[in-house]
Protein backbone atom coordinates (compact mmCIF):
# COMPACT_ATOMS: atom_id res chain seq x y z
CA UNK A 1 0.00 0.00 0.00
CA UNK A 2 1.06 3.49 -0.71
CA UNK A 3 0.07 6.36 1.47
CA UNK A 4 0.30 9.95 -0.19
CA UNK A 5 1.87 12.87 2.49
CA UNK A 6 0.83 16.52 2.65
CA UNK A 7 4.26 16.95 0.64
CA UNK A 8 4.64 18.37 -2.54
CA UNK A 9 7.78 16.39 -4.70
CA UNK A 10 10.35 18.69 -4.77
CA UNK A 11 11.50 20.07 -8.75
CA UNK A 12 7.46 19.14 -9.69
CA UNK A 13 5.24 20.66 -7.26
CA UNK A 14 1.92 18.78 -9.14
CA UNK A 15 3.41 15.70 -7.56
CA UNK A 16 2.71 14.32 -4.12
CA UNK A 17 5.53 12.31 -2.09
CA UNK A 18 4.49 9.20 -0.27
CA UNK A 19 5.45 6.15 1.70
CA UNK A 20 4.91 2.23 1.74
CA UNK A 21 2.81 1.01 4.20
CA UNK A 22 2.07 -3.16 5.29
CA UNK A 23 -1.38 -3.45 7.36
CA UNK A 24 -0.91 -4.97 9.83
CA UNK A 25 -3.69 -7.51 11.85
CA UNK A 26 -3.73 -6.23 15.39
CA UNK A 27 -6.20 -3.93 15.14
CA UNK A 28 -8.17 -1.66 12.64
CA UNK A 29 -6.21 0.93 10.66
CA UNK A 30 -3.04 -0.07 12.25
CA UNK A 31 0.13 0.07 9.69
CA UNK A 32 3.73 0.11 9.31
CA UNK A 33 6.44 1.20 7.59
CA UNK A 34 7.75 -0.86 4.65
CA UNK A 35 10.80 -0.39 2.56
CA UNK A 36 12.09 2.55 4.67
CA UNK A 37 14.83 3.20 2.70
CA UNK A 38 12.67 4.16 -0.39
CA UNK A 39 9.74 7.13 -1.24
CA UNK A 40 7.33 6.83 -3.38
CA UNK A 41 5.32 9.57 -5.70
CA UNK A 42 1.50 9.96 -6.67
CA UNK A 43 0.02 12.00 -8.95
CA UNK A 44 -3.37 12.47 -7.68
CA UNK A 45 -4.16 11.79 -3.65
CA UNK A 46 -7.91 10.01 -2.64
CA UNK A 47 -9.76 10.90 0.37
CA UNK A 48 -7.70 11.80 3.40
CA UNK A 49 -7.50 8.63 6.09
CA UNK A 50 -6.72 8.70 9.70
CA UNK A 51 -3.90 5.93 10.25
CA UNK A 52 -1.91 4.21 12.99
CA UNK A 53 1.67 3.77 11.64
CA UNK A 54 3.99 2.23 13.80
CA UNK A 55 7.86 1.40 12.97
CA UNK A 56 8.45 -2.00 10.80
CA UNK A 57 7.18 -5.21 12.15
CA UNK A 58 10.16 -6.46 12.51
CA UNK A 59 11.18 -3.09 14.79
CA UNK A 60 8.85 -2.75 17.68
CA UNK A 61 10.56 -0.57 20.59
CA UNK A 62 8.32 0.13 23.74
CA UNK A 63 8.60 3.87 22.40
CA UNK A 64 5.76 3.14 19.84
CA UNK A 65 3.32 3.51 22.06
CA UNK A 66 4.45 4.17 25.97
CA UNK A 67 1.52 2.42 27.65
CA UNK A 68 -0.71 -0.17 27.13
CA UNK A 69 -3.79 -0.52 29.42
CA UNK A 70 -6.68 -3.00 29.88
CA UNK A 71 -10.03 -1.74 30.69
CA UNK A 72 -12.57 -3.84 31.76
CA UNK A 73 -15.74 -3.02 29.72
CA UNK A 74 -18.43 -5.56 30.28
CA UNK A 75 -19.08 -9.02 32.45
CA UNK A 76 -22.17 -11.55 31.23
CA UNK A 77 -22.72 -14.82 31.75
CA UNK A 78 -24.93 -17.29 30.23
CA UNK A 79 -26.69 -20.80 31.26
CA UNK A 80 -30.03 -21.99 30.92
CA UNK A 81 -31.14 -21.86 34.79
CA UNK A 82 -30.18 -17.56 35.58
CA UNK A 83 -29.51 -17.80 38.91
CA UNK A 84 -26.45 -19.70 38.24
CA UNK A 85 -25.32 -16.84 35.88
CA UNK A 86 -24.24 -14.12 38.03
CA UNK A 87 -20.67 -13.60 38.89
CA UNK A 88 -19.01 -10.83 40.00
CA UNK A 89 -14.87 -10.15 40.25
CA UNK A 90 -14.11 -9.90 43.77
CA UNK A 91 -10.55 -9.19 43.85
CA UNK A 92 -7.54 -8.98 41.75
CA UNK A 93 -3.54 -10.15 42.41
CA UNK A 94 -0.97 -7.22 41.03
CA UNK A 95 1.91 -5.17 41.76
CA UNK A 96 0.18 -1.76 42.62
CA UNK A 97 2.33 -0.41 40.28
CA UNK A 98 -0.31 -1.57 37.21
CA UNK A 99 -2.97 0.28 38.51
CA UNK A 100 -3.96 3.19 36.71
CA UNK A 101 -4.37 5.67 39.41
CA UNK A 102 -5.95 8.63 39.33
CA UNK A 103 -4.07 11.92 38.88
CA UNK A 104 -1.20 10.68 36.76
CA UNK A 105 -0.10 10.95 33.29
CA UNK A 106 -1.44 7.86 32.22
CA UNK A 107 -4.93 8.18 33.72
CA UNK A 108 -5.30 11.56 32.18
CA UNK A 109 -4.67 9.71 28.89
CA UNK A 110 -7.24 7.19 28.73
CA UNK A 111 -10.98 7.28 29.10
CA UNK A 112 -12.73 7.39 32.00
CA UNK A 113 -14.11 3.93 33.21
CA UNK A 114 -17.00 4.43 35.67
CA UNK A 115 -17.33 1.88 38.88
CA UNK A 116 -19.80 -1.23 38.28
CA UNK A 117 -21.56 -3.50 39.83
CA UNK A 118 -20.54 -6.44 38.99
CA UNK A 119 -16.55 -5.49 40.28
CA UNK A 120 -15.05 -4.82 43.11
CA UNK A 121 -11.90 -4.42 41.56
CA UNK A 122 -9.84 -1.53 40.04
CA UNK A 123 -11.57 -1.11 35.81
CA UNK A 124 -8.01 0.10 34.49
CA UNK A 125 -4.98 -1.45 34.78
CA UNK A 126 -0.90 -0.28 32.96
CA UNK A 127 0.24 -3.22 30.90
CA UNK A 128 3.93 -5.17 31.13
CA UNK A 129 4.47 -5.22 27.25
CA UNK A 130 7.01 -7.84 27.70
CA UNK A 131 6.16 -10.98 25.86
CA UNK A 132 4.42 -13.60 28.05
CA UNK A 133 4.27 -10.90 31.47
CA UNK A 134 1.77 -11.50 33.83
CA UNK A 135 0.04 -8.08 34.58
CA UNK A 136 -3.24 -8.41 36.76
CA UNK A 137 -4.91 -11.76 37.78
CA UNK A 138 -9.11 -10.71 38.20
CA UNK A 139 -10.55 -13.12 41.27
CA UNK A 140 -14.12 -14.02 39.90
CA UNK A 141 -16.86 -15.58 41.95
CA UNK A 142 -20.26 -17.51 40.67
CA UNK A 143 -22.93 -15.45 43.54
CA UNK A 144 -24.75 -18.98 43.84
CA UNK A 145 -22.52 -21.08 44.83
CA UNK A 146 -19.49 -19.30 45.59
CA UNK A 147 -17.23 -21.45 42.94
CA UNK A 148 -14.39 -19.07 41.85
CA UNK A 149 -11.45 -18.94 39.22
CA UNK A 150 -8.71 -16.50 38.53
CA UNK A 151 -8.83 -14.88 35.07
CA UNK A 152 -5.10 -14.08 34.13
CA UNK A 153 -4.08 -10.65 32.05
CA UNK A 154 -0.92 -10.30 30.38
CA UNK A 155 0.88 -9.62 26.75
CA UNK A 156 1.45 -12.35 24.18
CA UNK A 157 3.18 -12.11 21.25
CA UNK A 158 3.91 -8.41 19.15
CA UNK A 159 2.31 -6.95 21.87
CA UNK A 160 -0.93 -8.40 21.81
CA UNK A 161 -3.33 -9.61 24.38
CA UNK A 162 -3.30 -12.42 26.00
CA UNK A 163 -5.36 -14.37 28.66
CA UNK A 164 -5.27 -17.74 30.80
CA UNK A 165 -7.35 -19.05 33.73
CA UNK A 166 -6.83 -21.59 36.55
CA UNK A 167 -8.33 -22.67 39.68
CA UNK A 168 -7.53 -22.09 42.86
CA UNK A 169 -7.26 -23.44 46.80
CA UNK A 170 -8.20 -21.61 50.08
CA UNK A 171 -5.35 -19.29 49.82
CA UNK A 172 -4.73 -17.00 47.32
CA UNK A 173 -1.37 -17.29 44.58
CA UNK A 174 0.63 -14.66 44.96
CA UNK A 175 1.63 -12.60 41.61
CA UNK A 176 5.08 -14.69 41.24
CA UNK A 177 3.28 -18.04 41.70
CA UNK A 178 0.53 -17.29 38.40
CA UNK A 179 3.35 -15.83 36.37
CA UNK A 180 4.38 -19.09 36.52
CA UNK A 181 2.09 -20.91 35.12
CA UNK A 182 0.64 -18.06 33.01
CA UNK A 183 0.49 -19.58 29.27
CA UNK A 184 -0.74 -16.57 26.93
CA UNK A 185 -3.92 -17.23 24.98
CA UNK A 186 -5.11 -14.79 22.02
CA UNK A 187 -8.01 -12.91 22.91
CA UNK A 188 -11.72 -14.50 21.55
CA UNK A 189 -10.32 -18.49 22.67
CA UNK A 190 -13.04 -20.60 24.69
CA UNK A 191 -11.10 -21.02 27.87
CA UNK A 192 -12.50 -24.24 29.95
CA UNK A 193 -12.51 -25.17 33.40
CA UNK A 194 -14.50 -27.46 35.22
CA UNK A 195 -17.41 -25.47 36.62
CA UNK A 196 -16.71 -22.37 34.08
CA UNK A 197 -16.00 -21.63 30.23
CA UNK A 198 -14.30 -18.05 29.82
CA UNK A 199 -13.82 -16.02 26.57
CA UNK A 200 -12.19 -12.59 26.41
CA UNK A 201 -13.12 -10.76 23.69
CA UNK A 202 -10.59 -7.35 23.21
CA UNK A 203 -10.95 -4.16 21.25
CA UNK A 204 -8.29 -1.81 20.68
CA UNK A 205 -8.28 1.87 20.79
CA UNK A 206 -5.55 4.01 20.15
CA UNK A 207 -6.16 7.40 22.19
CA UNK A 208 -3.24 10.20 22.49
CA UNK A 209 -0.49 8.08 22.12
CA UNK A 210 -1.68 5.47 24.25
CA UNK A 211 -3.23 2.22 23.48
CA UNK A 212 -6.30 0.74 25.26
CA UNK A 213 -7.51 -2.48 25.11
CA UNK A 214 -11.00 -2.80 25.71
CA UNK A 215 -12.25 -6.11 27.71
CA UNK A 216 -15.78 -7.79 27.58
CA UNK A 217 -15.30 -11.13 29.42
CA UNK A 218 -17.98 -13.81 28.71
CA UNK A 219 -18.46 -16.78 30.81
CA UNK A 220 -20.99 -19.45 30.45
CA UNK A 221 -22.08 -20.96 33.81
CA UNK A 222 -21.22 -25.17 33.89
CA UNK A 223 -22.89 -26.31 36.95
CA UNK A 224 -21.36 -28.42 39.91
CA UNK A 225 -23.35 -32.16 40.19
CA UNK A 226 -24.17 -32.75 43.63
CA UNK A 227 -23.07 -35.60 45.55
CA UNK A 228 -25.06 -38.20 46.56
CA UNK A 229 -25.21 -37.03 50.44
CA UNK A 230 -26.41 -33.52 49.56
CA UNK A 231 -29.71 -34.91 47.99
CA UNK A 232 -30.26 -37.20 50.38
CA UNK A 233 -30.00 -34.19 52.76
CA UNK A 234 -32.22 -32.11 50.75
CA UNK A 235 -35.16 -34.94 50.42
CA UNK A 236 -34.81 -35.03 54.14
CA UNK A 237 -35.35 -31.61 54.41
CA UNK A 238 -38.50 -31.81 51.90
CA UNK A 239 -40.07 -34.54 53.72
CA UNK A 240 -39.07 -33.00 57.68
CA UNK A 241 -41.35 -29.75 56.65
CA UNK A 242 -44.30 -31.78 54.96
CA UNK A 243 -46.23 -30.47 57.59
CA UNK A 244 -44.96 -27.20 58.07
CA UNK A 245 -46.13 -24.13 55.77
CA UNK A 246 -46.38 -23.95 52.44
CA UNK A 247 -43.20 -21.38 51.48
CA UNK A 248 -41.02 -23.55 54.08
CA UNK A 249 -42.40 -26.42 51.62
CA UNK A 250 -41.91 -24.77 48.39
CA UNK A 251 -38.25 -23.49 49.42
CA UNK A 252 -37.02 -27.32 50.29
CA UNK A 253 -38.88 -28.82 47.04
CA UNK A 254 -36.75 -26.20 45.57
CA UNK A 255 -33.54 -27.07 46.51
CA UNK A 256 -33.75 -30.65 45.90
CA UNK A 257 -35.44 -30.07 42.51
CA UNK A 258 -32.28 -27.50 41.77
CA UNK A 259 -29.69 -29.97 42.87
CA UNK A 260 -31.36 -33.12 40.63
CA UNK A 261 -31.65 -30.48 37.90
CA UNK A 262 -28.01 -29.89 38.28
CA UNK A 263 -27.15 -33.87 38.07
CA UNK A 264 -29.23 -34.29 35.20
CA UNK A 265 -27.25 -31.96 33.23
CA UNK A 266 -23.52 -32.79 34.47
Amino acid sequence: MIAALQCPVQGRYSDWLAVYLQKLNIGSNVYARADCNKLASVSERGKPQGLYVRQPPNFVPRTVYPDHFFQLRSLSAHWEDSELAEYEVINVICDKSRYALKGTSQYRAIPLAEPQPWSLAPMIYRIDKTEGALTATLVMRRKTDGESLLLLLGAGRDLSAAFGICEFGDVFPTNIELQQVFQPRPAGQYMQLECHTVRVQVEEIVRLEQKIYFLDIEITARPVAPTASEMIEDAIDAFDVFHKPSVERKAAKGALLGKMKRFRLT
